[in-house]
């Protein structure tokens, strides 16, 4: 995807503590089921983001990384459902609301797309080179890159506000804003490269 060192190196070394993050927050919360699955589907998508930013990742199987993030995408769905409808309590969630769980849903969706776009298993519009891919695919990238910008924003703010009511946030929902922020902002600026080329 990224041919500068400098990039592949900045984007791996980002992915990478949001891998430590995710791995130290499923572990603090493994008496937690919900937010320990939460923290390990972010986990496997940092861990695939650093491994996103070398050439070499394109000899990976796209396929069954497709359906990871798939499932991964209906489970944060299923989450936003029930506690939308008000049938699990934020408590469950680590204090998070459902917005918080529809920005998971983006991030998720987004890696499907990447992968599906990355790996040429959706149709190009009569072109031969990679970078080409069907308009539809282009427009979904519009939406994906647009839905992780707007979730990363919200996540900044929240982090703000976590920072500036200190006494009320703890240390993992303080976390857990700031790497959703640099997961969703980082993942904007890899799919930006591929929407113009």
């Amino acid at each position: 995807m990224f041919e500068h060192p400098v990039a592949q190196w900045g984007f791996t070394l980002v992915f990478v503590l949001l891998l430590g993050y995710s791995a130290v927050r499923a572990f603090v919360d493994r008496a937690k089921p919900v937010q320990t699955i939460g923290h390990a589907l972010h986990g496997v998508m940092a861990a695939d983001m650093a491994m996103m930013s070398w050439p070499w990742w394109m000899d990976l199987p796209g396929s069954p990384q497709t359906l990871f993030f798939s499932v991964a995408t209906l489970w944060f769905l299923g989450m936003f459902v029930l506690q939308a409808g008000g049938r699990l309590p934020r408590r469950i969630f680590g204090g998070h609301g459902a917005a918080h769980q529809a920005a998971h849903v983006a991030m998720m969706l987004a890696m499907v797309w990447m992968v599906v776009v990355m790996s040429g298993s959706q149709p190009s519009q009569g072109g031969h080179d990679h970078g080409s891919m069907s308009v539809l695919a282009a427009l979904t990238g519009v939406v994906v890159v647009v839905a992780l910008l707007v979730s990363g924003v919200i996540f900044v703010v929240e982090f703000a506000d976590c920072v500036r009511g200190a006494g009320k946030a703890w240390l993992g929902h303080t976390g857990d804003m700031a790497s959703g922020a640099v997961m969703c902002l980082s993942m904007a600026a890899m799919c930006l490269p591929m929407l113009v080329q």
